[in-house]
């Protein structure tokens, strides 16, 4: 960095507003935790977001996480504002010159996007300045640094909160009930197990065909149980407790912070073979991480659970994910676009002008 730079920007703290909105008690631990960290430095001001923030405040950074979440409302209408406030949005963030990083939580959208909704995203991705990566497997999005920052654990947030012993045999899948998460094939691969297996689903279901579909199995089979809808941080433990693997169909080469939640409550997970999901369990022990190849069966499910009973012996090794490093990593990617986008501001400025 120059002196310059140093004077201007390291003598007041950075000005940060985030994507997501203020934490409530049913919001990810993710990005509550995030926001913790941040607000605990003192060279940092960060805010959660608000429309009025974006609009009309000025920082340093946005940082943007989901941007479907930011695109969709909860009805047509709203959709229709939230997008044409972002498009206003671009053209303030490029005029006051905050610099935007963005984290890539999901490779592609939850679920697809419309025509006005991807060129939204993309024109987000060209004012993207940093990315974060939550591990080293995910495809470059555009152009500028790219630090790879691990998800962080959830141990410190559970700590002290009491969890159950777990029922032998049950699988327990927890979070967003959406079509590309597995939700079917799981519900097959259940229908065919061994009579002493049986599944759980925890969860907000996305949309209608996946209510019908889950509600269709419970009436069908009394080894699957339910509790659909937006659950609170309260229940987190007890459910994952009471699992004996959390099953994870889907994500064999994206981010899965269900799996880093059951893992720091000591449950093993199950999920697809690929390059993050063996990476992970070379990290936190192979033990903790039951894997399989090609579609999902009943047999996939008894062998996982054939292998953790008893549970593995102590914990999975999570010291890599600590939230101390993940915000400073933060820190350091805002600090660096940053000073990026000066020098070359500066470079522009001062660009001898060619003669006539």
């Amino acid at each position: 960095m120059t002196g310059g730079w140093k004077t201007e920007v390291s003598s007041r703290p950075l000005r940060v507003l985030q994507s997501f909105q203020a934490p409530r008690g049913t919001s990810n631990p993710y990005v509550t935790q995030l926001l913790l960290g941040l607000e605990a430095r003192v060279d940092v001001e960060v805010d959660s977001f608000t429309f009025r923030r974006l609009l009309t405040g000025r920082y340093d950074v946005f940082h943007v996480h989901w941007p479907d979440v930011l695109l969709r409302g909860s009805s047509p209408t709203k959709t229709l504002v939230r997008r044409v406030l972002v498009g206003g949005a671009l053209v303030v963030l490029a005029v006051r010159r905050t610099v935007v990083v963005r984290t890539v939580h999901n490779v592609v959208a939850h679920e697809g996007h419309g025509r006005v909704e991807g060129w939204l995203v993309r024109r987000i991705d060209r004012r993207t300045r940093g990315w974060v990566h939550l591990n080293a497997w995910t495809p470059r999005q555009g152009p500028g640094p790219v630090v790879v920052i691990l998800h962080g654990h959830y141990r410190d947030w559970y700590r002290g909160r009491p969890v159950p012993d777990p029922v032998p045999g049950r699988l327990l899948m927890l979070g967003q009930l959406r079509r590309y998460k597995g939700v079917q094939p799981l519900l097959a691969a259940m229908a065919a197990a061994r009579s002493d297996v049986s599944l759980r689903l925890v969860g907000h279901a996305a949309d209608d065909t996946i209510v019908d579909l889950v509600r269709r199995a419970e009436t069908a089979d009394p080894r699957v149980t339910t509790a659909l809808g937006r659950f609170s941080d309260d229940v987190v433990p007890t459910e994952i407790g009471r699992a004996q693997v959390v099953v994870l169909p889907y994500g064999s080469d994206g981010n899965s912070g269900a799996a880093l939640l059951a893992l720091s409550l000591r449950r093993p997970v199950l999920v697809p073979a690929g390059p993050v999901t063996d990476a992970l369990a070379r990290e936190v022990g192979e033990a903790w991480v039951q894997r399989y190849a090609g579609d999902l069966t009943a047999a996939h499910l008894e062998a996982a659970l054939d292998a953790t009973d008893p549970l593995p012996p102590g914990a999975p090794d999570l010291h890599r994910r600590d939230w101390a490093s993940a915000v400073d990593a933060h820190v350091e990617l805002y600090r660096t676009v940053i000073s990026r986008a000066r020098k070359g501001r500066r470079r522009r400025w001062s660009s001898p002008v060619a003669p006539r």
